[in-house]
């Protein structure tokens, strides 16, 4: 984490931020994987409200709900990414998506 944040410092001087979401993505993803799961929720929200229209961070988000067994918040992140993915004509993003949103309703 201290390397992230390490990373996003010199991202905002060097680069005015250009690469933020990227850094939250992976801030959110290795929250979730030590098992800081209300932390990675708030990551991936702030991800998801700085680019609402990038289904790629939807499915991210979907996916490591799915690994904590978070059933109904992977859900919610699917079926956002769906709506996303179908507003956008996206038939590939929007058959994965339909594949997360069964796989939530699973858990």
């Amino acid at each position: 984490m201290s390397l992230l944040e390490k990373a996003e410092g010199q991202d905002r001087e060097a680069n005015d931020g250009k690469r933020q979401n990227d850094y939250l993505l992976r801030r959110a993803q290795t929250l979730a994987k030590k098992g800081e799961t209300d932390r990675s929720i708030q990551a991936f929200e702030k991800l998801l409200a700085n680019a609402p229209s990038e289904g790629r961070y939807f499915a991210n988000a979907a996916e490591s709900m799915l690994g904590l067994k978070i059933g109904p918040r992977a859900l919610r992140f699917a079926e956002a990414g769906l709506a996303v993915a179908r507003s956008q004509n996206n038939r590939d993003l929007e058959g994965h998506f339909q594949e997360l949103v069964a796989a939530a309703k699973k858990l």
